[in-house]
């Protein structure tokens, strides 16, 4: 069980989701909803209310990213490779460090903000959600194949 591996991102997207989705559930309503009645945005919403509740669980909730620190639990080696930018969300390399995932091919663009994605649940039509994703001009919208370590990627495989 020392030799890491790589996951299909389907399967960490899966996953990711289904724990933030617990996470997310978990938050009272009531700050939202007082918040439309006094007539804020869907967006204002999102970041002055639902956000500020949820900091704890999107500081860790990227779906790579619990995937990895899962089987890193499970006495699996693990390791990431991407590129994040010099901000808060770029921060949770020190996370994924601290549950011992291998971060050392992890690169940080000072020059582009980390890509991030946010689900807007149930509204504005009940029943349905929305997904805005922010990755254009990311620090990962912009890895190549220069990135990439090929002798970390040959030593990964079985």
């Amino acid at each position: 069980m020392s030799r890491p591996y790589f996951l299909n991102s389907a399967v960490a997207v899966t996953y990711g989701i289904w724990i933030l989705k617990g996470f997310i559930d978990a938050i009272p309503r009531e700050g939202e909803g007082v918040a439309i009645l006094e007539g804020a945005s869907p967006l204002k919403v999102m970041f002055k209310a639902t956000l500020p509740l949820a900091k704890p669980g999107l500081a860790v909730a990227g779906s790579e990213a619990n995937m990895l620190v899962g089987l890193t639990k499970f006495g699996f080696k693990t390791g990431i490779i991407t590129k994040v930018g010099n901000d808060e969300f770029g921060k949770i390399i020190n996370f994924l460090r601290s549950e011992g995932v291998d971060v050392s091919h992890v690169k940080i663009d000072p020059s582009a903000p980390t890509g991030v994605y946010f689900i807007q649940r149930h509204y504005p039509v009940p029943g349905k959600s929305t997904t805005f994703y922010y990755r254009h001009g990311s620090a990962a919208n912009k890895m190549s194949s220069k990135d990439i370590d090929e002798d970390y990627v040959k030593n990964l495989m079985p």
